[in-house]
């Protein structure tokens, strides 16, 4: 049952990628790959940005023999952003759980859907985290 609405969490996360919201039809297969195509393309670009950030921050400091300092820093910074994410994150999962608990559609393990969503949250999270790690 875990395993399911975790799937289905992240299924979630990206069906604006796939699906229209207000409609609910799927968007055309053209659709889907470009709107792919420009998710890949703006982390590449935030992982470039984060890239030439950090080297900027590097080389001024390997001078001052402060090398640790720019990991120091870059690891703050990336521990703000995600965290901004991990709770933008959990704020929407959970009203889409309230939103979901409201529907009458059978009995529903309210601890489990609650796992599943927050599990979902920290599996972004982990996803949001390689954009700093990778660079």
């Amino acid at each position: 049952m875990y395993r399911s609405l975790i799937k289905r969490e992240l299924k979630e996360s990206f069906a604006w990628m796939y699906r229209n919201k207000r409609t609910g039809k799927p968007y055309p297969l053209w659709k889907t790959f470009l709107l792919a195509l420009l998710y890949a393309l703006a982390f590449a670009w935030l992982m470039h940005t984060f890239y030439k950030m950090g080297s900027s921050l590097c080389v001024p400091l390997m001078a001052l023999d402060l090398e640790w300092l720019s990991f120091v820093l870059m690891g703050l910074l990336s521990l703000c952003v995600v965290g901004l994410t991990n709770t933008l994150h959990a704020y929407s999962s959970l009203n889409r759980l309230k939103e979901e608990t409201i529907l009458p559609d059978g009995p529903k393990a309210i601890g489990a859907m609650l796992w599943a969503k927050f599990s979902g949250t920290y599996i972004m999270g982990l996803f949001y985290s390689l954009v700093f790690m990778i660079p």
